[in-house]
């Protein structure tokens, strides 16, 4: 026997709009606020990995995506002189924040969209789930002692270029991460015509596009090729500047009728590229736990403590990890960096996606019998 159900949903980012799609297809109502008046993306490139895109696959969303990225199947992590310490084959889509959630809204109804809207407290709605991101008003609301956001002590930098500015120097479909000494730079091509760059350095944030324009060209500056020509061809204004941070666990996502969903729930640093991967098996998740009670086969209360039980440990296993992952990619002693880079160039060929082998599995959704 089907239950009625009503969805609200606070947050029109990644994880927001993929619960909104999955709803959709299920046929469950829901409607998504948004307090911008427009969904605009700050960000530029983000990468899915195959765990992402096998979520997405449930919800018949993978090609789509696929189609509007561009495919990486080869890693590199090199040293500022351009050495190899070692590389991996991947299983990944590189996209641009703006373009994957123009693929998610072309698979949300118009009419549930509520732009301009700030909601800040729980609705009348049977299930309110939060995607309001790092600084979420209802995360207060489960974790009212918590304080501010954990200090990576590092700021990360993020640009945009075509991608004829790097000529043949990287690859198509390789993506490229060069560690330096407590300093780390990425390239990821993300769709036919542009490269997506980042910079991380142990350094407060500069607060001013031109001197950080200026202190990365400097920091930068002996680097392999194309390092020093992608940040010269960034204009100053298009460079993103934002401090790395995260949030210690919580042991609760929901309370009631309010559930946790993406970075409300699990903030991570970028560091292993899951941040976006995340949100999306959150809402895969949720989606079908939702569609399992609309269709009478759990009950409402049991629908947080069930997404609780799946998502949980695997969510902040993943938000340990990307930070060790960072603390280790950013070492600074030059005993530290010679150990790390003897190590790393040691480990045999697709070691790193071995050790990260579970990550890069979507468990799959939830089994949920009649009851």
């Amino acid at each position: 026997m089907s239950a009625s159900l009503s969805v609200d949903i606070v947050g029109g980012g990644i994880g927001g709009l993929t619960l909104g799609a999955a709803l959709h297809r299920c046929g469950i109502p829901f409607r998504i606020f948004e307090q911008a008046p427009r969904l605009e993306s700050v960000g530029y490139g983000l990468t899915l990995q195959r765990n992402a895109l096998q979520a997405l696959e449930t919800i018949g969303l993978r090609e789509a995506v696929a189609r509007r990225g561009a495919p990486v199947r080869r890693g590199t992590i090199r040293v500022p002189r351009g050495g190899v310490l070692t590389e991996t084959t991947l299983d990944l889509c590189a996209i641009h924040r703006a373009t994957l959630l123009s693929v998610l809204l072309e698979h949300v109804p118009s009419a549930s969209l509520r732009l301009g809207e700030r909601v800040a407290s729980v609705s009348d709605a049977e299930v309110v789930v939060a995607a309001d991101g790092l600084h979420s008003a209802f995360r207060k609301q489960l974790a009212p002692e918590e304080g501010p956001p954990r200090d990576s002590g590092c700021t990360a930098w993020r640009g945009l270029v075509p991608s004829s500015t790097i000529g043949r120097d990287v690859p198509p479909g390789e993506a490229w991460e060069t560690w330096g000494r407590g300093t780390r730079f990425g390239i990821v091509p993300i769709d036919g015509d542009r490269t997506y760059w980042f910079a991380v350095a142990p350094v407060m944030p500069l607060g001013d596009v031109r001197q950080a324009k200026h202190f990365l060209l400097e920091t930068f500056s002996g680097w392999h090729a194309p390092i020093p020509p992608l940040v010269e061809r960034t204009p100053a204004r298009a460079i993103l500047e934002s401090r790395i941070v995260d949030r210690e666990p919580i042991p609760r996502w929901h309370a009631g009728k309010l559930i946790l969903l993406g970075d409300a729930a699990h903030p991570m640093t970028p560091d292993l590229g899951q941040g976006g991967g995340q949100a999306i098996e959150d809402a895969v998740v949720l989606a079908h736990l939702l569609c399992a009670h609309r269709e009478g086969r759990l009950a409402r209360s049991a629908i947080g403590p069930r997404y609780e039980a799946l998502r949980h440990a695997r969510a902040y296993g993943i938000v340990a990890r990307s930070r060790r992952f960072g603390r280790v990619a950013r070492l600074s002693h030059p005993l530290a960096v010679g150990f790390r880079n003897l190590i790393v160039r040691s480990m045999p060929a697709g070691g790193v996606e071995r050790q990260l082998a579970d990550v890069l599995e979507f468990p799959g959704v939830p089994d949920v019998p009649v009851s």
